[in-house]
This record gives structure tokens, C-alpha cells and sequence, in this order.
């Protein structure tokens, strides 16, 4: 109720609105809740969280939902390739649940739509690494590549993976060469055939 009386003080506030859907996310009315942060997003969509919010919430609204919630969340880490948010909501997501063969359909058009995007390439290698860790250690080492590329010492706008991210990615990348015996990984590159 505090959220609403807020709203209607400031209608326009895409912060407010982000409050607003969290709490009626709570209440588990997520078809409102998103509503509501697409509204927030309307007014700025430069807000890594109200990403974020929007496709947990569309996560949860049901399957229906589920593709349009995997886009925002890429959408999240296009704006901020080191939002903790983002890659806690789809560790949770295919961590918890695993990634159906759709969701991987989903992630790997949205990797090829956006083919210099790590980020992109790095949530399909965790959405794979469950069910085949062949393609999920190429799907990591080209975000790793694909991060490179996009240097933001050259770009000031470009993808630069954190620490944390790069120690992530290397700690997966260890434990599917353990895993995986017809498989090398060679200084950051792959000695596997096939494509993702």
C-alpha cells in the first residue's frame, strides 16, 4: 500500500515504479509486477535492475513468459556485462531448475543475433553446462574471446570481464576439462569440432 500512495506522488518516477513491481512481485502477482517494471523501463530503459526485476518476474509469471523473461535478462547484461544481479538470476535459474531444451533455443538465437556480445555467450554456456559440457566450455571460451575483442582499453564502452566473472569462467572451464575426456582446452582455445 506504501508503494501506491508513493506512485501516486510521483507517477513518473521510474524508481517508485520499481518498488511498486517489487512489492506486487512478493504478493506473487508477477503478470502486474512486470507491467509495472515495463512502465519503469518505458521511462528509463538504461536500468540494469528494472532488467533484471522484469524477467524474474516474467521467470515466475510461467512459462508463457519464460522467453521474453530469458531476453530481458540478457538484456541486463548487454547494459552492464558485470551485473551481479543478473548473473545471480541466471545462476539461480539454470542452477535450480537446469535449462530446457527451449530455453537453450532462446539463448542461442539471442547469442547469434548478437554475435560480439560475451555476454550473451556466457549465459548459454551456463544455461549448457548441465547438459552438455562440450558446448558449455566453448560457449564460455568464446564469451572470453568475445571479451577480448571488445577491450575497454580500445572502446570505452566495450565488455571488460571482471576478476571475479574471469576467475568464474576459468574455475568452469577447469572443471569441464576434468569432466570431459574427448575434449582439450589449449591456452583459451578449444580442440573440439561442432558448432554450438
Amino acid at each position: 500500500m506504501e508503494c501506491r500512495a508513493a506512485l501516486s506522488l510521483a507517477p513518473r518516477d521510474s524508481f517508485v515504479l520499481l518498488a511498486v513491481g517489487t512489492s506486487l512481485s512478493q504478493q506473487d502477482k508477477r503478470k502486474e509486477a512486470a507491467a509495472v517494471y515495463k512502465q519503469a523501463l518505458a521511462l528509463d530503459p538504461s536500468l540494469v535492475l528494472g532488467h533484471v526485476l522484469l524477467a524474474n518476474a516474467l521467470i515466475g509469471a510461467g512459462p508463457e513468459y519464460r522467453d521474453e523473461g530469458l531476453v530481458e535478462g540478457m538484456a541486463a547484461l548487454r547494459l552492464d556485462p558485470n551485473s551481479k544481479e543478473a548473473m545471480m538470476l541466471f545462476g539461480f535459474l539454470f542452477t535450480d531448475a537446469g535449462a530446457s531444451d527451449h530455453d537453450i533455443a532462446t539463448l542461442r538465437s539471442e547469442a547469434n543475433a548478437h554475435a560480439n556480445d560475451p555476454a550473451s555467450r556466457f549465459v548459454l554456456g551456463l544455461a549448457l553446462q548441465a547438459a552438455d559440457k562440450e558446448k558449455a566450455a566453448i560457449a564460455f571460451l568464446e564469451a572470453r574471446k568475445r571479451d577480448t575483442e571488445n577491450d575497454t582499453s580500445r572502446k570505452p564502452n566495450g565488455y571488460r570481464v571482471r576478476e571475479a566473472k574471469e576467475g568464474l569462467l576459468n574455475g568452469i572451464v577447469h572443471m569441464i576439462e576434468k569432466d570431459t575426456s574427448s575434449f582439450a582446452i589449449v591456452k583459451g582455445d578449444t580442440q573440439a569440432p561442432g558448432d554450438l
